[in-house]
């Protein structure tokens, strides 16, 4: 009887481990959901207004959990497919480990077109120099504004990122615009380049467009930039430019970014100016967005070895 009776209390003592156990499991569980759910994302809805014809441009944001006045702003810059989101979520896993605040504009195919996107509207349709504000590129700075203004931000400044289509909107970006707000700039997978070179006609070169074209490369030179370039990015598929201008650059992606960035070091050498560009190479990355993006986070953020 006494036997039985020991079993019995066992059992219990057993019971309430297993509800003791339950219980802390949930309670870990609801409490890794909080932390989850104190991450902040959606879509902001801006409008450029009428020099972009009041196109509406979707915003992806995403904000980790955390003290926002501590966090750094990450602009993330689309490729081709135009799939903001996709490359947003490509920036995540790094905005939880380094604590930024990531967004990634959408330009649809239907409001810009792929010179719009890539060109930046840089040039009129007769040729001249556009009116800074009425670029592509100025959309950064009043999305930045905009951005910070609506979800009640800090930031002063904003770090920006490119891949594909996206690296040469950025390489252009830091190249053609004077922004008051951007630090630092990552241009990934460049499919072709602006040469700052008098000798070769825009979009590959800049021949005939600026009265002081040393003062342009003297700035553009002390842009803290890098050429962020995948090894494996050696394909010529269909969607690499191939005409003989763009083939005086190189053949593939690589090799091209590899002479952009080769070029301007020896200008800016030889001309005695600042140069404040790196070149980073992600090992066995191909044309892959989501391969990039962890690298060009690393190289912004500063991830030790």
């Amino acid at each position: 009887m006494s036997i039985d009776k020991d079993v019995t209390s066992l059992n219990a003592v057993r019971a309430l481990g297993m509800m003791l156990l339950l219980t802390i499991a949930v309670a870990c569980s609801n409490s890794a959901a909080e932390r989850k759910s104190n991450s902040v994302s959606g879509i902001l809805t801006f409008n450029p207004g009428p020099a972009f014809d009041n196109e509406e441009i979707s915003i992806h944001y995403y904000i980790p959990d955390g003290k926002t006045a501590e966090m750094q702003f990450q602009i993330i810059m689309h490729g081709a497919g135009r799939n903001a989101d996709d490359y947003l979520e490509g920036w995540k896993s790094r905005a939880e480990e380094y604590g930024l605040i990531i967004i990634a504009p959408e330009l649809t195919k239907e409001s810009f077109s792929s010179e719009e996107y890539i060109g930046g509207r840089f040039l009129t349709p007769e040729g001249d120099i556009a009116y800074p504000g009425s670029t592509t590129f100025s959309l950064i700075d009043r999305i930045f504004e905009f951005v910070t203004n609506e979800l009640k931000l800090k930031n002063r400044t904003y770090n920006i990122y490119g891949h594909s289509a996206g690296g040469q909107f950025t390489h252009r970006f830091m190249q053609f615009y004077d922004s008051p707000f951007v630090d630092k700039a990552v241009a990934a997978n460049a499919g072709w380049y602006t040469f700052p070179d008098d000798t070769a006609e825009y979009p590959y070169g800049i021949r005939g467009l600026f009265n002081d074209s040393d003062s342009l490369r003297k700035a553009f030179y002390s842009d803290n930039l890098t050429i962020l370039l995948g090894t494996a990015d050696t394909i010529r598929d269909k969607d690499l430019r191939q005409t003989p201008e763009a083939d005086l650059q190189g053949l593939t992606r690589l090799q091209r970014g590899e002479q952009f960035f080769d070029y301007n070091k020896a200008k800016a050498d030889e001309a005695g100016f600042e140069f404040g560009w790196q070149k980073v190479y992600v090992p066995g990355s191909g044309h892959d967005h989501t391969l990039m993006s962890p690298a060009a986070a690393d190289v912004l953020y500063g991830k030790k070895d």
